[in-house]
């Protein structure tokens, strides 16, 4: 994100060419706005999860609030690769939509899901873990 974000500022003409056209259903302005949506929030995501080797409760609630932000971008993101390959029917922009929300939508679940269970909960609490039962 560092390193593509540096890119960006670096050759704007470039990324405009890239990220301002427009692909399905979503004008090219939207994709721009996206694409350095997502580029700022995985900055932030990146500093947010790094402190949290350090037990930090607010990075912990800090990452677990950014993550659904990426993962909207990033299901836009799948879409306009989807869409990209030529086939603007109707069941292509459905199946885009679905798969990317499904499949990208899954993960952030599964790992919000993780992270705000009451075994977290304690070890962000610095609670003694060994009492903690661990349900799968």
């Amino acid at each position: 994100s560092f390193q593509y974000f540096g890119w960006m500022l670096r050759k704007p003409n470039q990324v405009f060419e890239i990220w301002n056209t427009p692909v399905g259903i979503i004008p090219g302005e939207v994709y721009l706005i996206i694409n350095i949506l997502c580029v700022l929030s995985g900055i932030a995501l990146v500093i947010f999860a790094s402190k949290m080797t350090k037990r930090s409760k607010a990075c912990r609630t800090w990452t677990l609030r950014v993550l659904p932000v990426i993962t909207l971008t990033e299901i836009v993101s799948f879409y306009k690769g989807w869409m990209s390959e030529g086939d603007d029917s109707l069941i292509q922009h459905v199946l885009a939509f679905v798969i990317g929300t499904i499949s990208l939508g899954g993960i952030c679940t599964l790992i919000i899901l993780a992270y705000t269970s009451e075994y977290m909960n304690n070890f962000f609490s610095r609670k003694n873990l060994d009492t903690v039962e661990i349900r799968v």
